[in-house]
């Protein structure tokens, strides 16, 4: 029986470094269609409530050419999705279903310090709870195009 030692600078060794560091050879296509598709969403759901006037952006980059602050969309958006996406992946899922809720909480939280410094304004009518609600569905709909997502490409 022949036995086979590897060299220790053998390009086989870092491959399988390499594949054991990114999670058991995870695809990243689901990633990248979740956050496009969640920077998308956002960004006309945001034109839809700022046309519909349930708030406005007072300070925003380029405000003649965008009713919407637009670092929102092209930045917080994909950052946040992908670390909602990184930890729902390594959650159970009554551990997900917490993560969830408080995230969402946590959002909400976020939307009334951004009114309260002036970098958004709410109408009246506006209830921070739909923002809770609101948050939890995205994240949820996240979840569901992710795993949809992940099962096409595997």
């Amino acid at each position: 029986m022949p036995i086979v030692n590897r060299l220790k600078n053998s390009p086989l060794r870092s491959l399988q470094r390499r594949r054991s560091f990114s999670g058991r050879g995870k695809n990243i296509i689901p990633y990248i269609v979740v956050v496009l598709t969640s920077a998308l969403s956002c960004t006309y759901l945001e034109l839809l409530f700022t046309g519909l006037g349930f708030y406005s952006f007072p300070q925003r980059p380029f405000p003649q050419l965008f009713p919407i602050d637009i670092r929102f969309t092209l930045i917080g958006v994909p950052v946040v999705t992908s670390l909602v996406l990184f930890a729902l992946t390594i959650l159970e899922k009554q551990a997900r279903i917490v993560f969830l809720f408080v995230t969402s909480f946590i959002m909400m939280v976020g939307e009334m310090i951004s009114d309260n410094i002036g970098l958004l304004v709410h109408s009246p009518q506006w209830s921070h709870a739909f923002s809770f609600f609101g948050y939890m569905l995205f994240f949820m709909m996240i979840w569901t195009i992710f795993k949809w997502t992940a099962r096409k490409t595997s």
